[in-house]
């Protein structure tokens, strides 16, 4: 990870708190996914937190984010995944940010992940790629973007002016395909 886009990414979680800061992290990644061309859905609160659907690929993803070599994985994460996958196909995973210098997007399947507390490196063999290539190359850009507009957000309101953004980025991308 670029050590601006680290040191921004950590000045938004030491500002607006690990729970905030996962949700716009969440959302900044479904900004990513629009400028790769994908459809996106994301859901702040209930079911997969993001389906992203290109040509014949959807991908149904559960975000998490840490400050360690560990993730909590919910049993409703697991079970959601499992039935986003029995009901509409595609690629089940989960994307996972650790903030730190020498870490980018883990883009990795959901298979055989149990809930619990799940080490880092058990996703390393089940990387999505280049799906997680992808990612990791435009998701610096947004950071450096929008990164000043969500710090100077009031605290508690980062989520609010990320999904202004995400919204914005979904309503640019509708436009720019119906006048294609």
């Amino acid at each position: 990870m670029e050590p601006i886009v680290f040191e921004t990414l950590r000045q938004i979680r030491d500002k607006h708190g690990p729970g905030e800061f996962g949700k716009v992290a969440q959302k900044l990644l479904a900004i990513a996914f629009c400028r790769l061309c994908f459809e996106v859905k994301e859901r702040s609160v209930q079911d997969v937190d993001i389906e992203a659907v290109k040509n014949d690929l959807k991908y149904w993803l559960e975000v998490k984010t840490t400050d360690q070599d560990e993730v909590i994985i919910g049993g409703k994460d697991v079970s959601g995944l499992k039935q986003c996958e029995l009901l509409h196909g595609g690629v089940t995973g989960y994307a996972i940010l650790k903030v730190s210098l020498l870490s980018d997007w883990f883009i990795a399947s959901s298979k055989n992940i149990k809930s619990g507390a799940v080490r880092l490196g058990r996703f390393s063999t089940r990387r999505i790629l280049p799906l997680e290539d992808d990612i990791n190359k435009v998701f610096p850009s947004i950071v450096k973007e929008f990164g000043n507009q969500i710090l100077s957000a009031s605290k508690g309101k980062a989520q609010f002016v990320t999904s202004r953004l995400l919204k914005e980025e979904i309503n640019k991308k509708q436009s720019s395909t119906s006048h294609a």
